[in-house]
């Protein structure tokens, strides 16, 4: 077979991906965007079924077939592999005690990490289950994110239980088309030759010169690594919140976004606010795109004056309204956003990340199939910058701070936790002005 026939297609890489690459060749031991989904299984598992399941998907969708290549290119290229085989690590731990189980699931998910991927070999994925009893396993998929976004788990996981329900009962597999990812990579490729967002962020970042310190740009203290602080409003708070943003016509991600503005505006000292949001990335007038698996995400500023004299709706419909113009400039480079601003060559416009993750990963994941429960599902991943927040909303809103412990105390993070609960409550309690 020649090397033309060992692949389905070749293309560039989305604005994120090419940041992606550059950090993890920058600092390939940090294992930066390497993601972990991790759940309990329970029942019988049937490991030709699990198997065959894992091997269809990777079949169907071309991101699982995916390696990166740089050397000798004069712009790096994500190539599909026409064969690619899944590695499933089986481990037995069913004679440890649970203790010394609950020990090595710890220990197993942080040499996982430490193992990485090679991101020119595909696949960058990987399924591992520990039997822990007769009838459990613990579960982990392991991936790099350059491959896939939030919005791609739970397709996935909801294509992987049906596949897999159907197998176990001998019933025929049957999934509709779906468009390869490489048409969203020729979108993308037009949208840059006819665009003309330089103007547009030139304008919207005009006078930001210096970025919003919280202290954050130089480590200082020991490092425990990345640490994470959480934060759960109760549903009645949450139902306050979904409130509030029926009647004013925002959503919950607009709520969250002013209030975490403000909050970075106090503890910098500073009214003009910019950090980092990602946006969806999916073009609304491509068909089928909703369907489709890979990497859509784009990380991109976001400004807002916070300004103590206006009352708290208009505040934040002005949010919304300077969101909206923004969104047909998306899809840019943030190096190219960057090099447009007026901040100072070699400094970041911004070192804190907003993540609002609303697609349904617990939808996709059912209680029960084909006699296998699935529990205890949990998501970690790290990004390269020094505080990303992450609002999980559900009955009861979450609040997830992943934070470099060189740059940023515990007590601190948890201080700023609840500092913006308040702001968010604050919204909530009919105050005149914003600063009230």
């Amino acid at each position: 077979m020649s090397t033309k026939d060992k692949f389905d297609d070749i293309y560039g890489l989305t604005p994120l991906q090419k940041g992606m690459l550059f950090h993890a060749l920058a600092t390939p031991d940090d294992a930066l965007y390497f993601e972990q989904l991790t759940c309990e299984l329970q029942g019988e598992l049937n490991h030709e079924a699990f198997a065959r399941t894992w091997d269809l998907l990777k079949d169907r969708h071309s991101v699982l077939r995916t390696a990166f290549v740089w050397k000798g290119q004069r712009e790096p290229v994500q190539v599909v592999l026409r064969e690619a085989s899944v590695p499933w690590d089986q481990l037995d731990w069913i004679d440890c005690y649970p203790a010394t189980q609950a020990q090595k699931q710890h220990d197993f998910l942080i040499d996982d990490r430490k193992r990485g991927f090679s991101l020119n070999r595909a696949p960058l994925m990987r399924i591992t289950t520990a039997r822990l009893s007769k009838d459990r396993w613990f579960f982990v998929w392991s991936h790099h994110h350059i491959l896939m976004d939030g919005w791609s788990l739970p397709l996935l996981m909801k294509e992987f239980f049906s596949i897999y329900h159907a197998i176990s009962e001998g019933r025929e597999v049957i999934l509709s088309r779906i468009r390869p990812y490489g048409d969203y990579i020729s979108w993308l490729k037009d949208w840059n030759q006819d665009n003309h967002s330089e103007s547009n962020w030139r304008e919207y970042l005009s006078g930001f010169s210096e970025s919003n310190d919280l202290g954050l740009s130089v480590s200082r203290q020991k490092s425990d690594g990345f640490l994470e602080a959480c934060l759960t409003f109760s549903a009645e708070e949450t139902d306050r919140l979904q409130y509030l943003g029926h009647e004013w016509e925002l959503t919950l991600n607009t709520l969250v976004q002013g209030a975490w503005a403000k909050v970075i505006g106090q503890h910098s000292g500073r009214d003009d606010v910019v950090f980092g949001i990602t946006v969806s990335g999916m073009p609304p007038t491509m068909d089928q795109v909703e369907a489709m698996v890979g990497l859509f995400i784009n990380t991109v500023p976001f400004r807002t004056q916070v300004n103590d004299a206006l009352s708290p709706k208009n505040y934040l419909k002005s949010i919304q309204k300077r969101q909206l113009s923004m969104m047909p400039h998306e899809y840019g480079n943030l190096a190219d956003i960057q090099r447009w601003s007026d901040m100072p060559g070699g400094q970041s416009l911004f070192d804190t990340l907003l993540v609002f993750e609303n697609y349904p990963m617990g939808d996709a994941i059912p209680q029960d199939i084909g006699g296998l429960s699935v529990q205890n599902v949990d998501f970690a991943e790290r990004t390269n910058y020094a505080l990303t927040l992450v609002a999980i909303p559900g009955r009861e809103l979450r609040l997830k701070m992943s934070f470099d412990s060189s740059r940023l105390r515990m007590k601190k993070a948890q201080r700023m936790l609840v500092h913006l609960k308040m702001a968010l409550l604050g919204l909530t309690k009919g105050l005149p002005k914003v600063g009230d």
